[in-house]
């Protein structure tokens, strides 16, 4: 029973932290801090704001959740909520990117999709409208101004493109 309990709590926990899907305009919040490799490891580089970037692609709704630097590494993450019956989504982590606004670009190492992770490509099975937390992992540090966080998934690309006046894009690509 007691064990029960403990997981209707934690269950509530995460649908409550999923209750502020929406599909208002986005927009980024950027950290304005330098751009020089000593002042980013431990900086939040884009971070969720009152109407995160959401963007729809083959029936799946992805959510970026935000970027932070940490030692030598970069990680985004996203949530991902599947519109449709349950199948399976695929993430792959070598056409999977980053790039700020002086161009510098990274290619992401590892990726996470609920409890898989890979170096290279990462499949889950994912239920109807239940959210899986995402995290991309990319070798090296990247500038706090961030332009594009681009997933790459199976036959379809998400592309969280930073434009004028702070305002997110989505560009529909296909594999």
């Amino acid at each position: 029973m007691f064990k029960n309990l403990l997981l209707l709590v934690s269950l509530m926990y995460v649908i409550i932290d999923y209750t502020n899907f929406s599909f208002s305009r986005p927009s980024f919040a950027y950290n304005s801090s330098g751009s020089n490799r000593s002042n980013l490891s431990g900086k939040v580089l884009a971070q969720q704001t009152d109407n995160p970037p959401i963007l729809e692609r083959e029936g799946y709704l992805f959510e970026f959740r935000g970027c932070k630097s940490t030692g030598d590494n970069t990680t985004c993450d996203f949530a991902v909520v599947n519109k449709q019956q349950r199948r399976y989504l695929s993430i792959c982590a070598p056409k999977t990117k980053v790039v700020d606004s002086a161009g510098r670009e990274l290619i992401a190492s590892q990726v996470f999709l609920g409890a898989k992770k890979a170096g290279g490509c990462v499949r889950n099975q994912l239920s109807r409208d239940v959210p899986t937390k995402g995290s991309v992992v990319f070798d090296g540090l990247i500038g706090s101004d961030i332009r594009l966080f681009d997933i790459s998934a199976y036959k379809f690309n998400v592309e969280f493109i930073q434009g004028q006046q702070s305002q997110l894009e989505a560009k529909n690509c296909k594999n």
